[in-house]
């Protein structure tokens, strides 16, 4: 089928044959703007459910919407594009589209272009698409489609035109900040942190680390006794269930629901909805959950962890002498600090000082960022004053 979007043709391919009738048309463009979309708030473990593909040709610009699952996630040509280093991708904020396309399609991207992290190494406060968009080139873009279920077919025609949309607007949008980045002699940057985004490695479906999830949860540190057993026995009903419906965790019990349930252990279905779990919950599971929380279980056994190596500590001084030198640096160059440099690299620096350029790229920092700081770090290292 075919959808209007944004004034352009968006072509629906479900079926092996229509990929390889397109494939020729990606073949020849120079870049290719790429979106997916999954299905996260409306399924226990998200997955890619349509991918965007747009490209330009001589009559315009045109978006093809990739149906995932009808093909089995087999993607025949779209894989040999996507991995083709020398054919550019573009996309935005492309971290979980990396881990997705690997994950589920088997695709390991590559010729990466994220306009995000061009907005941020050009100095941008505001890098999200929309506020992108509406800057660089005056156009409002629609969120509407944000909570859509991806994975229902048929798409309506509103969700397919905002799914086409985002990619179109990918291909001047990135002209708009490859030419910012390119004046500011920051191209380099952005390759470096594109080549490193390219080797996000997928991790492996794990049963949920309970303790993990419990220490997420606001108020959850000051349970103990019985209310810590009834947060864990709820929490792993909760997991349990929302993987074996296919449902997002919260949409059964949500985060604050079941912190105040712990502390209160209610003992009605009146009492349970007053903690704030959904009527739609108490009905269902009610009564089971007044049992379990009337009688919970000994706390699980923690899963066992790798011992970490030994670490020294942070150097409280030379952590603020490391965090001065960015500050200035970043304003310099009218960069966020955190785009600079993370707090998370600059405190292994401050626990072990760097005595060259290579230990420096070992405790994380990009070339880019050693050019632009490594002797002052050096220099700080050693106790002399950084220039």
């Amino acid at each position: 089928m075919e959808a209007k979007s944004s004034g352009s043709n968006a072509i629906w391919i479900d079926r092996p044959e229509d990929l390889a009738a397109v494939a020729p048309r990606w073949a020849a463009a120079d870049r290719l703007a790429v979106d997916t979309e999954a299905n996260g708030f409306h399924a226990y473990r998200p997955r890619t459910c349509l991918i965007q593909v747009a490209w330009e040709q001589a009559d315009g610009a045109r978006c093809a919407l990739v149906d995932p699952l009808a093909l089995d996630d087999d993607l025949g040509p779209l894989t040999e594009r996507l991995e083709d280093p020398e054919q550019q991708k573009v996309l935005h904020g492309a971290d979980n589209d990396v881990r997705l396309l690997a994950r589920d399609c088997r695709v390991a991207l590559r010729g990466l272009l994220d306009t995000q992290i061009c907005a941020r190494l050009a100095g941008f406060g505001r890098t999200g698409l929309v506020p992108l968009a509406e800057e660089l080139l005056g156009a409002r873009l629609s969120k509407a489609g944000q909570r859509v279920n991806w994975a229902q077919r048929p798409l309506d025609r509103r969700a397919l035109s905002y799914a086409a949309s985002d990619a179109l607007l990918l291909l001047p949008l990135s002209r708009a900040l490859v030419a910012r980045v390119e004046s500011l002699g920051r191209r380099a940057w952005v390759e470096e942190e594109c080549q490193r985004l390219e080797q996000v490695r997928v991790s492996e479906d794990r049963p949920p680390d309970l303790y993990q999830l419990a220490g997420r949860l606001k108020g959850a540190g000051a349970l103990e006794g019985e209310a810590r057993r009834v947060l864990m026995a709820v929490l792993a009903w909760r997991e349990a269930q929302a993987e074996r419906l296919d449902r997002p965790a919260h949409f059964l019990i949500e985060p604050r629901a079941l912190v105040e349930l712990a502390r209160r252990r209610p003992k009605s279905l009146e009492a349970l909805a007053r903690t704030g779990v959904a009527p739609k919950t108490c009905r269902r599971w009610g009564p089971a959950l007044l049992r379990l929380i009337g009688d919970p279980p000994p706390l699980p056994q923690r899963p066992p962890r790798s011992p970490l190596p030994p670490r020294r500590e942070v150097d409280p001084a030379r952590l603020e002498a490391l965090k001065a030198l960015r500050r200035r640096k970043a304003a310099e160059l009218g960069l966020e600090e955190g785009t600079l440099l993370s707090t998370a690299v600059l405190r292994a620096v401050a626990r072990e000082p760097a005595g060259s350029r290579q230990e420096l790229l070992a405790r994380g920092l990009r070339r880019w960022q050693v050019d632009l700081l490594g002797e002052a770090i050096v220099a700080l290292g050693e106790g002399r004053q950084a220039r």
